[in-house]
């Protein structure tokens, strides 16, 4: 060792007695005391029941929302077909031909039968389809609307529409009546074509 990097000792420190020293020197427990008097280093039951009591109290926040969360997944997924069903419908009756139809008049209370994803179902005798998921009432005015602001007469190839989509089954006599238990749509039906 290089003796010009040693820092040189204190003459002064030696003098000191050992006993000043030592009551200047912080006392520290004993190691033995610090160590558990357990063998081993595994958790106490204590510990882990208050660790499971928790992680139980976190897992069951999450799943209680999990319900609400399923009830609202439904209902947008309902509302995405109940459009797709009432766009479909008025592209029916626009492309129909107004003169076989006497302007839509009858189409007035029928009855149309959707699936699941809002694809229209038919059935021999006009009958429900096994597989009917979604039900849709066609309401059509039998007089054209009166538009604002035109001084003209109402035009005969446009039709109040109004739409009832419901996915009550047939037995639910008040599927149509109660405003809970479906949607209505209400638009204009145009004539596209001469």
């Amino acid at each position: 060792m290089n003796p010009h990097l040693q820092t040189p000792r204190d003459p002064e420190i030696d003098r000191i007695p050992r006993s000043w020293l030592s009551r200047m020197t912080p006392k520290l427990p004993p190691t033995s005391s610090l160590v558990s008097p357990r063998s081993g280093g595994g958790f106490s039951l204590v510990e882990v029941t208050l660790a499971m009591a928790i992680v139980s109290f976190g897992v069951l926040s999450v799943v209680s929302t999990m319900p609400g969360g399923m009830e609202m997944l439904r209902n947008s997924v309902n509302d995405t077909v109940e459009s797709r069903i009432a766009q479909e419908v008025l592209a029916k009756l626009q492309g129909s031909d107004w003169s076989d139809t006497a302007n839509l008049a009858s189409y007035d209370g029928s009855l149309c039968y959707f699936d699941a994803q809002g694809n229209e179902l038919h059935a021999p005798g006009g009958a429900a389809p096994d597989w009917t998921v979604f039900t849709a009432r066609i309401a059509v005015s039998s007089t054209p609307p009166a538009l604002p602001a035109t001084t003209a007469s109402p035009s005969d190839y446009l039709r109040q529409v109004r739409i009832c989509i419901t996915d009550q089954p047939a037995s639910s006599a008040d599927r149509f009546t109660n405003a809970r238990k479906h949607r209505q749509v209400c638009t204009l039906a145009a004539k596209t074509s001469r």
